[in-house]
């Protein structure tokens, strides 16, 4: 819960609409409602003056919607906020699409179907709130957004102003140390062809020099996988299997190499059953599907969620109003269609 941190939130949205100069005056935007930091959306909106902010929710493992209303509401008020300004709606009840001029693609807006890309206005921006590369084909259709005139942007999270990729590694750093295992001189194999596996490869170099990046998939040698203490693997696009009989490391192949090896799912899908079949312990202990993380930023700090978001916002507010001549913002867009 975050109630007892409300002024230190609320600092960090104030500083990064600032920092940004998010002026999102005169503009309807389109966000979820979701509880703990992720309910910062709407505020940071809010923050920056939308005319109108409409958030849609739903009942979820996560929380119910009343809920996450009452609560939403709540921390608005002891912020200051014109809530006047603000609307939380059922997803399934919301229909105002054609007053939307930015669209968020977080959790309880995605997926975005035919239908609903079909019932914004032309010139309507979708801003993706996250690096291009990192897109789903299951969030929405970039080419039907193109078609109907909708135009899509990621957010260049290593922008000066946003700076919040470098906080991913630290995901990793939190994974293994809740797993129990130490990195002091510890031996480590990092599966991963993308970013993630760069920035984690800089934070475990803090603690161990016996760590290796191998992003060659087709080449894996047996010397790379032995004596390990511990395999991640965080490759967030690779869609077939990473550690599996049918994968590019086998379990069984893998244990007889290093007897004592741990394996950390950063992201990636694995074959959690061959992986327990042949005796490895693994962490976190769930089917991972391919495009997804065991965490995220939300799980390591308030300030790299506000910053992820605001600078979201900011794409959508620049891509609106077709302004890309300011120098400072010119490589925080990301145009995707």
């Amino acid at each position: 819960m975050i109630e007892k941190d409300i002024d230190i939130i609320k600092r960090e949205i104030q500083q990064a609409v600032a920092d940004l100069r998010l002026d999102l005056t005169s503009l309807t935007v389109l966000t979820e409602a979701a509880n703990d930091i992720f309910v910062v959306t709407p505020l940071i909106a809010l923050a920056a003056g939308a005319k109108k902010v409409y958030a849609v929710s739903q009942d979820s493992p996560y929380g119910k919607f009343s809920e996450i209303t009452q609560e939403t509401f709540k921390i608005a008020k002891e912020m200051g906020f014109n809530t006047n300004r603000l609307e939380i709606v059922e997803k399934k009840q919301f229909s105002a699409f054609s007053k939307i001029n930015i669209v968020t693609n977080l959790g309880h807006v995605r997926p975005l179907n035919k239908k609903i890309l079909s019932s914004f206005k032309k010139g309507t921006v979708i801003s993706y709130m996250c690096e291009d590369w990192e897109y789903r084909p299951s969030d929405f259709d970039l080419d039907l957004c193109q078609k109907l005139g909708l135009k899509v942007y990621g957010t260049n999270e290593e922008h000066p102003l946003v700076s919040c990729f470098k906080e991913t590694g630290l995901i990793a750093l939190k994974l293994i140390f809740e797993s129990k295992i130490s990195l002091l001189n510890a031996r480590v194999v990092i599966l991963s062809q993308d970013k993630f596996g760069r920035e984690i490869l800089n934070r475990i170099k803090l603690f161990t020099k016996n760590v290796t990046l191998v992003s060659d998939f087709n080449n894996i040698r047996e010397n790379q996988l032995k004596n390990l203490d511990l395999i991640i693997t965080a490759d967030y696009k690779y869609l077939k299997i990473i550690i599996g009989s049918k994968g590019v490391v086998k379990p069984k192949t893998l244990k007889r190499l290093s007897p004592f090896v741990k394996i950390i799912q950063y992201s990636s899908h694995n074959d959690l059953a061959d992986i327990q079949k042949a005796g490895i312990p693994v962490y976190p202990e769930i089917e991972l599907e391919p495009i997804r993380m065991a965490q995220n930023l939300g799980d390591i700090s308030y300030k790299a969620i506000i910053r992820l978001y605001a600078g979201g916002l900011k794409v959508g507010e620049i891509a609106f109003k077709k302004d890309f001549t300011d120098y400072r913002y010119k490589s925080l867009v990301q145009p995707m269609n």
